[in-house]
């Protein structure tokens, strides 16, 4: 009985993981928080506002929809006074989380919660925008190299098994050689970087630790010399690669996060060493690393110029906001995150609109020259043996 039991559970909590993967997407969870905020906005408890969202949804998608299951839990957690902040962690995006956060600590005008949400949505718009102007010419490179593949392992040899050596004909031939030989490394080598891009960062910190428990590699090597000089490797090239569009873009837009959101949580009247460490309580540990440095400039007393969000934001972004670390006051300070938030979210923009125009250049002349360098090595190949 007991058994039978566990097995139903098992299989309602996969249910459950089902639903939310398949409805509870970023473009849901900011509609859930904006229809949450409409009802915060009017100073109702939150978990009235819990209990209006999921009939608001049970009246439109059914008492099955995964929506108003989260909103349950969520004034369940309420009510208990604990597993709350949990809940959040688990079943939202971090930026949602830290709305969430915000909202608790806002009384009134509760405006600034739906700006710092409408970063997903801005960031959503700049990747979705820079994905479908590189589709193109992306479609166009890789045509290019399948089209040396074919010449080179197929068409040349077909037509003459010793051909004669020309720069076209030999690239066709060692390329296609190359990929047939070497595809699962290509293969490997590509899935890494698309690991690194897609999870790698958020874990792998600038002092070359991993994880929210910093693990370093000493710990799986041991500590020598060796493992030491590997560790300090990966956090400077942890640096560079920051700097290196599309890889920059994981911290550029954590840096609007953590202005924009420190700036409402200040407006707030929340301390800076706790604002830092709510953020920090759903950062990946990539984050971590600068929250860290910032906590602690903060509760020693350092100058802001000395800490404040540095190697986070860029030199120039840095420029702007030096201006309110002196002579300011606490809402003036507050503000001034903001507006550089937004001066960051336009720079991000025009940053990746340059890059992409670059690597749109890049692969499309790259696959233009394969493509036309094919032609003329099938060109060559049936002159050389039929004329």
């Amino acid at each position: 009985m007991i058994a039978q039991s566990e097995l139903v559970g098992h299989l309602n909590s996969g249910l459950f993981w089902l639903k939310r993967k398949n409805n509870f997407g970023k473009t849901q969870q900011i509609e859930f928080i904006e229809q949450l905020n409409s009802y915060l906005a009017r100073d109702i408890g939150l978990k009235e506002s819990l209990e209006c969202v999921s009939k608001q949804y049970s009246s439109i998608y059914g008492d099955k929809h995964v929506v108003p299951e989260i909103a349950n839990q969520l004034r369940d957690a309420v009510v208990a006074g604990q597993g709350f902040d949990e809940l959040l962690r688990k079943y939202f995006n971090p930026v949602i989380g830290l709305g969430f956060e915000l909202a608790k600590q806002v009384s009134g005008d509760k405006s600034g919660v739906l700006n710092v949400v409408r970063l997903l949505k801005d960031e959503a718009d700049i990747k979705l925008d820079a994905l479908m102007k590189l589709a193109l010419p992306l479609m166009f490179f890789v045509f290019g190299i399948v089209s040396q593949v074919v010449a080179g392992g197929f068409i040349i040899p077909m037509i003459n098994p010793e051909p004669p050596s020309t720069f076209e004909i030999n690239l066709a031939l060692n390329t296609s050689e190359l990929l047939q030989s070497n595809w699962p490394f290509i293969a490997l080598l590509a899935g890494f970087v698309v690991l690194v891009f897609t999870h790698g960062q958020a874990n792998w910190r600038r002092d070359g630790k991993f994880g929210h428990k910093k693990r370093m590699l000493e710990d799986v090597l041991g500590d020598n010399g060796f493992t030491n000089n590997i560790s300090i490797f990966l956090g400077r090239a942890r640096a560079k690669i920051d700097n290196i569009w599309p890889f920059a873009l994981f911290r550029e837009f954590w840096s609007v996060r953590v202005l924009r959101l420190l700036g409402h949580m200040k407006l707030a009247q929340t301390e800076d060493i706790e604002a830092l460490r709510v953020i920090k309580g759903y950062a990946p540990p990539a984050i971590h690393y600068f929250l860290e440095h910032m906590i602690r400039g903060a509760g020693i007393g350092t100058d802001k110029s000395e800490y404040f969000a540095k190697g986070l934001i860029s030199p120039a972004l840095m420029v702007r906001l030096q201006r309110y670390f002196i002579n300011v006051d606490n809402e003036t300070f507050a503000r001034g995150l903001i507006e550089v938030s937004e001066d960051a979210e336009k720079d991000i923009k025009m940053q990746t609109r340059q890059a992409v125009t670059k690597v749109w250049l890049l692969l499309f002349a790259s696959g233009f020259f394969l493509i036309m360098l094919s032609m003329s090595a099938i060109i060559q190949i049936f002159s050389k043996s039929f004329l």
